[in-house]
C-alpha cells in the first residue's frame, strides 16, 4: 500500500499555528487566554497586521473592525470573546457547504 501524501496546506498551517504560539503565547494555550490582549495580541490572534487593527479603530474601510476597549487615551484592549466574535461574523459559507 502507498501512503497518500499530506496536503501542502497541511505543512503551512501548522507553521502557522506554531508562529502564533511563539508571537503570542498567552493566547495558545485556551485554557489559559486573558479576557483582555493587546493589539499585537489580538493582532496574532486574528492573524493580521497591526496597522490593520488600527485603521479598523480609526473608522477605515467598509466594514467594522473588532469591538475594543481604551484604557485612558493611549491604551487599547480587545477582549477575546469579542475577537472569535468578530472572526465568526466574518465565516463565509459556500453554496458546497451549505
Amino acid at each position: 500500500m502507498t501512503r497518500k501524501k499530506a496536503p501542502a496546506w497541511r505543512g503551512r498551517l501548522e507553521a502557522l499555528e506554531a508562529e502564533y504560539a511563539k508571537n503570542s503565547p498567552a493566547l495558545a494555550d485556551p485554557g489559559r487566554r486573558p479576557a483582555a490582549v493587546r493589539e499585537q495580541d489580538a493582532a496574532a490572534y486574528l492573524q493580521v497586521t497591526v496597522a490593520f487593527l488600527r485603521g479598523k479603530r480609526a473608522g477605515r474601510g467598509r466594514e467594522p473592525g473588532p469591538p475594543f476597549v481604551r484604557y485612558g487615551r493611549r491604551a487599547v484592549r480587545y477582549l477575546v470573546a469579542d475577537l472569535d466574535r468578530w472572526l465568526e461574523s466574518r465565516r463565509v459559507l459556500t453554496k458546497a457547504g451549505r
